[in-house]
């Protein structure tokens, strides 16, 4: 497995890091690099607070999704108190494609003050980013958000005033800045300061400017701050949030911006007078974006104006008409993170920084009309963002009339567009790659700030900038510094330096001017997410055949600053990871398994670890399985019998060369107390074989099949496949009948049969000698031990001598003692004799032949000796009726077919004025 941290510092080239090979199985890499990614998002909607007559789009909210490499989320929403319909999936990342993922609008943060469970959390097993957009007609905006590994637990707030429009006859509509928490952990306290009274909600009422307000967050929870209204502070800075301190026990996310606002000052209707007004929601939307924590402000960053339509005029004509505040350039806001902060900037000419302002800690600043791009510095570290203005160009015609039910009516010739706002990164987070999304029906643009010269290292789609958008480069005058400005396509766009030591910052933007419904968007492409800080990262595993647990932890480093950032797998080949704990709430220490799913298998891992300071440490885990070769592989072995023992060799053989094979045991699958193995444990030399004598008693009749295992240090290899069938011997004693013998006759031999109707040895043990004397005298084959082959039989002959004194006929049942214990193991002797000759025996008449009966000769069971006809019954030995036919005097057959399988019948023989005649006849195929 593999473990490392690709963290580094944006500015500096990348360190390729060392390699060590620290065991059999396990080498590491340690190094700094840039991340922009994380494996953990809490994410949330704040409120577009839109017009009656704006309506939201097909889709209002959106998650855009994207990875540098394939990976898997899941998201969920985890709170609660949510009362939304829950979300609950698993997506699917292609490399460099976006995710569109939409989110029903009940999810947007609505109520201010009020504790909601609208956070959407979401997990990758790879890095991933998240941004969300969403789409009104009149508003719209684009968040790229932070993954919950790069939270702080300090924030100031980015917003604008209080806004309204509309006109003092229809009424005015008043807009709040807005602020909105986002927690990850239960018991996240959180505290406000903010710079102007809130408005309160359910629970926590309103917050005086300047004083502290706090409130509990579980995970997953949200919570909105909002302005409190107040019209006599309507279009003044004293009403903006912007500065508003945030702060938490615990990692918390921070969006801030405004409900709907114009950026400047715009009048409440356009034109503000005459027939032709024009309701001012047109120019005004939501804007906001993610603040960064504190953590991440620094001393120098680079702004580029945002770009427009060439429909977009602006010129002194637009600025000042009828109310409309200066469009001109964007708006630059700084905020101060600590004391006596002096702000400065590259003159346009180059020639060398000038002072802009001082200011404290929580203090704000706006630059109201920047046209070029700019150098910017600090003394000490700041946070800024950039908002683009709104706009309008009037033609007026007709007049004002608002009707919610049918929407604004007005003049279609009014030229209008919207503000956004964006989070301008310090160059320290400056980036390497990056995905971002333009959506369909804007007009989207993308701003790129790098170092000049290096433009020919960094490719949007594939396509170098210095080729494809050289043209339009320019350069930053008295600074390292260029940028570019281009219109793209909708879609999904790659921007990726060709080494990770080309940085860049660049930020995706659009605008849908001219039209009622428009709306703008903003936001950087990518954040660095590394923090100047020294530590030392170190894994320490325990394996066992591969698997095992690893601890990570910092050795150094200022806590204040470095902390684990991610632990994940970038390759995994037959393993699997399991992070035992969420990397931000342990800080310094994480556990994480590795484990080899099919040990019979090779494996491989790539485990990477981060800090936050861009340290990484690598590891890669490589596991090689034990191959093993057996012959034969596959065994039937001959039918035996139960409790008869069978032996056969099976040859293994260690396939590795490099290492000896241990085999500590030898058994099988189902059935190991019939097996076994000499030897049982062995050890075989690289490339070398071993013969095992494998024995087996069955212990059952019936056939089965097993597998030999050989267990290993590491595994239990499946190897010889055995196929065993044990019987039992089945005897079938045919019976032997004389009839009409002369009384005075020195004796009939007949010849008897003993069947093995089995596929195993049938073996005669004895028989009782006492029952061979009077009339039934032995004559040969009554030799014991008789063994008697599979499928065999066996004859003897018997002499039968009815004696000189008349009676009754002479019947014996003659039991032959075997290994079988079925079917038949009774022969039974018959003998009947005449005292003259023409007398008859009236009661035993016949002759049956043969005795036992093979079904597959074919011949059929021969019935000699009938004085008349006779009705000739069929019974099987459960003594059912199977067959019933009619027999003439003298000789006949009774066909195969009236005994149904194999068994042992009785044939019942009747006929008028006689008692009946009953044998009994094996039966056997």
């Amino acid at each position: 497995m593999i473990l490392a941290n690709r963290l580094g510092l944006v500015l500096v080239a990348i360190a390729i890091g060392s390699i060590r090979l620290l065991a059999q199985g396990v080498v590491e890499e340690r190094g700094t690099d840039v991340h922009s990614e994380g494996l953990h998002y809490m994410v949330a909607f704040p409120e577009v607070w839109a017009d009656d007559s704006e309506k939201p789009t097909a889709r209002p909210m959106t998650l855009f999704l994207s990875s540098r490499s394939n990976a898997t989320i899941h998201i969920t929403t985890p709170a609660s108190i949510n009362g939304n319909a829950r979300m609950d999936r698993t997506y699917t990342l292609v490399a460099n494609d976006v995710l569109e993922v939409p989110v029903d609008v009940a999810y947007m943060s609505k109520e201010s003050q009020t504790r909601t469970g609208y956070g959407i959390e979401i997990v990758g097993d790879r890095p991933f980013s998240v941004y969300s957009y969403q789409a009104w007609q009149g508003n719209g905006e684009m968040t790229r958000h932070l993954p919950v590994e790069a939270w702080g637990r300090s924030y100031y707030s980015m917003n604008f005033y209080q806004d309204r429009y509309g006109s003092s006859g229809y009424g005015f509509s008043y807009r709040p800045a807005q602020i909105l928490v986002i927690a990850a952990y239960d018991d996240t306290f959180v505290s406000i300061v903010p710079t102007f009274h809130t408005e309160g909600g359910a629970d926590l009422p309103g917050i005086t400017k300047q004083t502290s307000g706090n409130i509990q967050l579980n995970k997953g929870e949200t919570f909105l701050i909002k302005g409190a209204i107040d019209v006599l502070e309507t279009k003044a800075f004293i009403s903006d949030l912007s500065g508003t301190v945030i702060a938490a026990n615990r990692p918390i996310a921070v969006v801030s911006g405004h409900t709907k606002v114009a950026i400047m000052r715009f009048p409440d209707a356009l034109p503000p007078t005459g027939l032709a007004m024009l309701e001012g929601c047109i120019v005004r939307n939501n804007v906001h974006d993610a603040m960064l924590p504190v953590d991440f402000a620094d001393t120098s960053f680079v702004t580029v104006p945002a770009m427009y339509t060439v429909n977009r005029v602006i010129s002194s004509e637009s600025s000042g008409q009828l109310g409309v505040e200066d469009v001109r350039g964007d708006v630059i806001r700084f905020v101060a993170t600590q004391d006596n902060t002096t702000i400065q900037s590259m003159r346009l000419d180059g020639s060398g920084l000038k002072t802009i302002v001082r200011l404290n800690r929580g203090a704000t600043w706006l630059e109201t009309t920047v046209e070029s791009a700019t150098w910017w510095t600090s003394t000490k570290p700041v946070l800024v963002c950039q908002y683009g203005k709104s706009y309008a160009r009037m033609s007026p015609v007709g007049g004002l009339h608002k009707d919610p039910g049918q929407g604004l009516q007005g003049s279609v010739r009014v030229e209008a567009g919207m503000p956004m706002q964006m989070t301008v990164p310090p160059v320290n987070r400056w980036v390497s790659h990056a995905v971002f999304h333009a959506p369909e029906g804007m007009d989207n643009f993308v701003s790129i700030v790098f170092r000049d010269g290096e433009d020919a290292m960094i490719r949007l789609d594939g396509a170098r900038l210095s080729t494809s958008l050289g043209g339009s480069k320019r350069t930053i005058p008295g600074t390292p510094f260029a940028y570019i400005r281009a219109s793209v396509s909708a879609g999904d766009h790659v921007l990726a330096s060709e080494s990770s030591a080309v940085t860049w910052m660049a930020w995706t933007y659009g605008s849908l001017d001219g039209l009622v419904s428009g709306r703008a968007y903003g936001t950087p492409v990518a954040v660095g997410l590394t923090t100047p800080c020294t530590d030392t990262l170190d894994v320490t595993e325990t394996l066992d055949c591969g698997s095992g647990n690893a601890v990570v932890s910092l050795l150094s480093g200022v806590e204040t600053c470095s902390h684990l950032f991610a632990v994940y797998a970038e390759s995994l080949n037959n393993y699997r990871l399991e992070v035992q704990s969420e990397l931000p709430a342990i800080g310094r220490t994480a556990v994480y398994t590795v484990r080899v799913e099919d040990p019979q298998q090779n494996a491989t891992a790539t485990v990477m670890a981060q800090s936050t300071s861009g340290a990484f440490l690598r590891k890669t885990y490589t596991y090689i399985a034990d191959r093993l070769q057996w012959a034969p592989a596959a065994l039937q072995l001959p039918t035996t019998t139960v409790g008869t023992q069978q032996c056969s060799t099976i040859v293994l053989t260690n396939e590795r060369t490099d290492k000896p094979l241990a085999i500590s045991a030898l058994t099988t699958k189902h059935f190991p107390e019939l097996f076994a193995f000499t030897p049982s444990a062995v050890t075989i030399p690289p490339g070398g074989s071993i013969e095992v004598q494998m024995c087996v008693t069955a212990s059952a009749i019936g056939a089965f099949t097993d597998t030999v295992i050989a267990v290993l240090d590491c595994s239990s290899l499946l190897t010889a496949e055995i196929v065993i069938r044990a019987e039992e011997p089945v005897i079938y004693a045919g019976d032997v009948s004389w009839a009409s013998v002369p009384w005075e006759s020195a004796g009939i031999i007949k010849v008897g049969e003993i069947i093995n109707a089995s596929d195993v040895e049938l073996v005669v043990q004895d028989y009782d000698s006492t029952l061979l004397k009077g009339n039934f005298l032995p004559v040969e084959g009554f030799e014991v031990p008789i063994v008697i082959p599979a499928r065999g039989r066996h004859t003897y002959q018997v002499r039968y001598q009815p004696g000189r004194v008349p009676g009754a006929p002479h019947r014996v049942e003659f039991p032959w003692t075997s290994t079988a214990t079925r079917v038949d193991s009774i022969s039974v002797w018959n003998g009947s004799f005449i005292t003259n000759v023409g007398d008859h025996d009236a009661t035993l008449p016949v002759e049956f032949y043969p005795s036992p009966l093979r079904r597959s000769d074919g011949h059929g069971l021969q019935i000699t000796g009938l004085l008349e006809q006779s009705q000739a019954s069929v019974f099987d030995d459960l003594g059912r009726l199977v067959s019933t036919t009619t027999l003439g005097p003298g000789n006949n057959t009774l066909p195969a077919s009236h005994f149904p399988g194999t068994g042992v019948y009785t044939i019942v023989l009747q006929w008028k004025g006689a008692y009946p005649v009953r044998r009994r006849i094996v039966v056997w195929d």
